[in-house]
């Protein structure tokens, strides 16, 4: 698994999530963002495919952390998908 960390000072979430989505539609690949309702499992923000590739992306702001569900080695939404190899 590669991490690559786009970090752009005082953007709020939502504009560093369409930054991505901005990128991913200029490279043409495939990509879907699941709407977060609380029931079910959580997942990343933005599921993506590229030349066969799965790609799981979890957004984050440069500053100010990140919530206490998401402090360790890997956030909780991309725990699954790195335990599936």
């Amino acid at each position: 698994m590669q991490c690559y960390v786009l970090r752009r000072l005082h953007d709020p979430e939502g504009e560093v999530k369409q930054e991505v989505l901005r990128g991913l539609a200029g490279i043409g690949a495939y990509y879907f963002m699941p709407v977060q309702t609380g029931f079910g499992k959580r997942t990343v923000d933005i599921l993506a495919c590229y030349k066969g590739r799965f790609i799981a992306i979890e957004c984050k702001r440069a500053e100010g952390g990140c919530l206490r569900r998401y402090n360790g080695t890997c956030c909780v939404p991309l725990r699954p998908v790195v335990a599936s190899g």
